[in-house]
C-alpha cells in the first residue's frame, strides 16, 4: 500500500530532509506498510523496543 504523505505544518518537506523515505518496511509502531518510513529520531516518555536491523 502506498499512501500520500499528509501536510506537516512544522516540517513542510520531510522527504528533502530525509526524515521520511519510500520503503517497503513495516512500521515498528503501528505495524502498517504505507510505502513510507520515518527515519528521524523521536521523543517519548516511554521505553520503546525497536526491532534489530541486520
Amino acid at each position: 500500500m502506498s499512501a500520500s504523505l499528509p501536510f506537516f505544518r512544522y516540517h513542510p518537506d520531510p522527504l528533502a530532509s530525509g526524515s521520511i523515505r519510500a520503503s517497503t518496511d513495516t512500521c515498528a509502531c503501528c505495524k502498517r506498510n504505507t510505502g513510507w518510513i520515518y527515519t528521524a529520531t523521536f521523543y517519548t516518555a516511554h521505553e520503546v523496543e525497536l526491532p534489530r536491523v541486520s
